[in-house]
């Protein structure tokens, strides 16, 4: 996996499975974990990664057990308990992020109890690496140059600066029930702005010009060079960055800077028919960063995992010691089950 690639065709809005999505997969201490608890829980992981991250159904279902086997600790000691007001505190941080990052807005809305539950985990991890000893001298075991060092060349191709991209570009949703006045002045409209997009990089100045006539969308003008994850987060359609991106039948206009449309396409993102002109201004070709680049990244990456394996075996040695109470309720997922506790 490319951990900067945005998946732009492959990923779905759910994982749909055949039973329902209420259906009651497992119990941890007699509290039940659904599908929906899963396929939400993954979709979250896929949009706050930015496309980077996707869980499969099981890798998710580890995720809650995690999550209430840490959670039961403060059933049975005080010492793990959560003050009032802890979660939110340590939310914090996250919520100022999205006075810089408007992008991010609504994210926090829609996902703000598995940004609580995060943090939650997390507060109990420094919890039992305050008053665990033996958890503690696992976690904290370090991570040398020569692990680092010998990860990046295993890895080298994954650790690669995405791909940039400077866009001019003009979409609307094309005027299904409009009048036909309405729908020759949005068609005329549109061929003007393809016209004119071939003689000038000011997309936004099109987009002044011609904002009587035409509902664009938000991302409508030219884009700046910018990363396509960043691209993706600012809401540039994933078809209008496939294309960009690799245009396969467009080759003869997008790869040499030519403006492609007026063209009719549907959006995966809301089902719905646009109207789009776009030009390819600047393309920068994904490239492999240098070790000294990544290090202090690999670093970061190789310490998380330790934490994720030390934080997993501590959880399954609490079923195995019949600390927590694990029962699969779908015999589907015994696997996943017989997985996690043999970490």
């Amino acid at each position: 996996m490319r951990w900067w690639m945005v998946f732009f065709m492959a990923v779905t809005m759910f994982l749909y499975a055949r039973e329902p999505l209420n259906w009651v997969v497992a119990t941890v201490n007699n509290v039940p974990i659904t599908l929906y608890d899963i396929q939400r829980y993954n979709q979250f992981v896929m949009e706050n990664s930015g496309g980077l991250v996707t869980n499969t159904i099981e890798e998710g279902l580890h995720n809650w057990f995690t999550y209430y086997i840490l959670k039961s600790l403060a059933d049975k000691d005080k010492r793990y308990q959560l003050a009032p007001g802890e979660i939110q505190d340590a939310l914090v941080p996250y919520v100022k992020m999205t006075n810089t990052q408007p992008e991010l807005v609504s994210l926090f809305q829609r996902y703000r109890d598995f940004l609580e539950m995060r943090v939650e985990v997390n507060l109990y991890i420094q919890k039992l690496t305050f008053f665990n000893e033996s958890f503690k001298q696992d976690l904290y075991r370090g991570i040398d140059e020569a692990e680092a060092k010998a990860f990046y060349e295993t890895n080298k191709t994954n650790f690669l600066a995405p791909p940039q991209l400077n866009l001019m570009v003009f979409a609307a949703l094309y005027p299904e029930n409009a009048s036909l006045t309405e729908l020759e002045t949005f068609e005329k409209a549109f061929e003007a702005i393809a016209k004119e997009a071939a003689k000038t990089t000011n997309g936004n100045s099109l987009v002044e010009k011609y904002k009587k006539s035409v509902n664009f969308a938000p991302y409508s003008g030219t884009s700046g060079l910018t990363n396509v994850q960043y691209l993706f987060l600012r809401g540039y359609p994933e078809e209008v960055l496939g294309l960009a991106l690799d245009p396969t039948y467009y080759k003869q206009y997008l790869d040499k800077g030519k403006v492609f449309g007026p063209q009719v396409l549907q959006f995966r993102k809301d089902r719905k028919k646009y109207v789009l002109v776009m030009r390819v201004l600047q393309k920068d070709e994904a490239k492999v960063l240098p070790y000294e680049e990544v290090k202090n990244y690999i670093y970061t990456l190789l310490q998380n995992r330790r934490v994720e394996e030390v934080v997993r075996k501590w959880c399954a040695n609490q079923v195995k010691t019949y600390q927590v109470s694990i029962e699969i309720k779908d015999k589907t997922y015994q696997g996943a089950y017989d997985a996690y506790i043999r970490r």
